[in-house]
């Protein structure tokens, strides 16, 4: 560092001094800083007309210096394994270059994954080639799922619910759970569609890799204006209904055991006999009827 002295007064005396203790009353005083970081200055002025000081805070900053670091390898040690991560943009001869330095350097096993390469990985950094390519299709952030596979395995359970009797079927093949299909009973219309509807969403969700313990989460507690008891509980809605015998599927993965009772995670609902009609608010179950304490509504008036 050098500060210049402005002027040739020889009646003016000056003072440099740094933070790192390094003081001179040179005219033009030059300092060298051997350590990094961030230095302060101060700079005094004296003449027969007075002193004045200046102080620049961190007015110097001081950068480390470059550290270069060469591998050395012993010749007597010999590596067990290796792994190499490639982008989607790796080749073959990429690979080839692997294969020849393991050999070259007596490796006993390499392993080489490029990003992409199958449908579910467990690490990610959010960019790929299948999403390079989505974005310049205009497709940004979207997720394909695996396509269906030809043969499966799975169990049906019969849920009793509100609107009748609901079927779930929940297959599965050696990559995880797949699909759900649903049926409801004989009857049509707005819940047989809106079941379907919740199936094929599920089906896709599970084949683009969502866990099914979130799906779980969601669907257990939603509650429609007709539940209905079932054994062990209450079954709020249809929704409901799925996310039990997901739940039930999952145990049976998970334990062998194929579980029939409806687990109580839910609310403690055994008053609540669904939504009022008139005004939204929970209906209640009093003297054989079920009434609503907000409005007067009443199924039995």
């Amino acid at each position: 560092m050098v500060i210049s002295r402005l002027g040739s007064d020889g009646e003016i005396s000056s003072m440099f001094s740094g933070s790192d203790g390094t003081t001179s009353t040179e005219q033009n005083p030059a300092h060298t800083y051997t350590g990094s970081g961030k230095y302060t200055v101060k700079l005094t002025a004296t003449s027969p007309d007075g002193t004045n000081t200046r102080i620049r805070t961190n007015y110097v900053t001081v950068a480390a210096a470059p550290i270069t670091l060469t591998p050395v390898a012993d010749s007597y040690v010999r590596s067990n394994s290796g792994n190499t991560n490639f982008g989607n943009d790796a080749t073959p001869d990429d690979v080839r270059e692997v294969y020849d330095l393991a050999n070259e350097l007596g490796t006993k096993g390499v392993t080489i994954y490029r990003d992409g390469s199958k449908a579910n990985q467990v690490l990610t950094t959010g960019k790929s080639g299948q999403g390079e390519a989505a974005v310049e299709d205009g497709r940004h952030g979207e997720i394909e799922p695996r396509p269906r596979p030809a043969v499966t395995i799975g169990r049906t359970e019969k849920i009793k619910t509100g609107c009748g009797n609901l079927y779930v079927t929940i297959n599965a093949d050696e990559q995880g759970l797949c699909e759900i299909f649903t049926q409801m009973g004989k009857s049509g219309g707005c819940a047989s569609s809106q079941s379907e509807a919740l199936s094929r969403m599920i089906s896709m969700s599970l084949r683009a890799g969502v866990d099914p313990e979130a799906m779980v989460k969601q669907l257990r507690g939603i509650r429609c204006p007709s539940p209905t008891w079932a054994e062990g509980g209450k079954v709020l809605s249809c929704a409901d209904a799925v996310g039990i015998a997901l739940e039930h599927f999952l145990e049976w993965q998970s334990t062998g055991e194929m579980p029939t009772m409806v687990s109580k995670n839910t609310d403690q609902l055994d008053s609540v006999a669904g939504a009022c009609p008139e005004c939204g608010s929970s209906l209640e179950h009093e003297s054989g009827c079920a009434v609503c304490r907000s409005c007067g509504f009443s199924k039995c008036a």
